[in-house]
């Protein structure tokens, strides 16, 4: 948010020269803060909301629902400025259809931050992504989170990771075991022991791709043929994952983890999919009375993971 106001307070004063474009970058940038106000807002509430980068003075805290006003207001008058534009150029920025994914998000929740919700208008802006066909269900539900991620034409917004370049996406780090650095030849050792709670596997139906899909379990191959780890689906409690073998709980296995990766993967971390878009207008569907139009779009999500067995991916109202 500092940054932001910083660079908006160079633009302004002419530090910054833009000469093509100031409207839609001025605009950009306010809606990349708004984000991160969102972000406050969500988590923690009753923020200060600073605009101005020379104030010397103490900010004072804004309720929660002056925060929530301040971004409706922002997002309002600063999305229809954005470019509509898909492509490499606005990849990984904020364009009017991640925008309206942001209001989507805040309306979705607007009965928590203000006490007056706001289903219709969160299906407003879901119908503005919808609408605009730039987007879509990917086939494969792997492919957003592979390597190479940015070709998805599900992802709408993401925070561009480059293991060189961009590093810091390190979920493997902190997931896998050591052990796995010789399943997939990592460059650095993992440290990690972060998995899901077996009441959480157990919620997955037996053909959901997705389980295997987003979790590693069963024994670890490396390259020459030997089981490195064997995940079991056990905790012995939250706090600890067992001792020797250390292979308790999935690791989860979302990203994918190409041979040889670094300390850092080159994956993308998608912030707004567009499997998103529809479970949110689907939520608003159901909490007006409208649950087969919710069961429509619910099942429309579910329909690529349940490819062995079709008939599990409908839901009705």
């Amino acid at each position: 948010i500092n940054a932001a106001n910083r660079v908006l307070s160079q633009i302004e004063s002419g530090e910054l020269p833009i000469t093509e474009g100031k409207e839609a970058t001025i605009a950009e940038m306010k809606v990349a803060r708004d984000f991160c106000y969102y972000e406050l807002m969500d988590n923690f509430g009753n923020v200060p909301v600073v605009t101005d980068f020379k104030s010397k003075d103490l900010p004072k805290q804004s309720t929660r629902k002056e925060v929530y006003d301040f971004l409706i207001a922002e997002l309002t008058a600063n999305i229809p400025l954005l470019s509509d534009e898909v492509s490499a150029k606005t990849y990984g920025r904020f364009n009017q259809w991640a925008g309206y994914s942001l209001l989507a998000k805040i309306y979705l929740n607007a009965g928590v931050y203000t006490g007056t919700t706001e289903w219709q208008k969160c299906i407003d802006a879901c119908d503005k992504v919808i609408a605009s066909g730039k987007y879509i269900l990917e086939p494969d539900f792997k492919s957003n989170f592979v390597t190479e991620n940015e070709n998805s034409h599900e992802l709408i917004f993401t925070v561009p990771y480059d293991e060189t370049k961009a590093p810091g996406f390190i979920i493997h780090m902190k997931t896998l075991k050591p052990a796995d650095q010789k399943v997939y030849n990592l460059q650095a050792q993992p440290w990690g022991g972060s998995c899901a709670v077996p009441q959480f596997i157990h919620t997955y139906d037996p053909d959901d791709s997705r389980l295997h899909d987003s979790w590693i379990s069963g024994p670890q191959i490396t390259p020459e043929g030997d089981i490195a780890i064997n995940y079991i689906d056990s905790l012995i409690n939250i706090d600890q994952a067992g001792g020797n073998p250390f292979n308790y709980g999935y690791p989860i296995g979302k990203y994918e983890i190409k041979m040889g990766a670094k300390g850092s993967l080159s994956n993308d971390f998608p912030i707004f999919r567009y499997a998103d878009i529809l479970m949110m207008k689907a939520e608003c569907l159901l909490r007006t009375g409208k649950a087969d139009e919710a069961a429509t779009l619910v099942t429309q999500v579910r329909e690529r993971d349940f490819k062995t067995n079709p008939a599990k991916a409908i839901v009705s109202g």
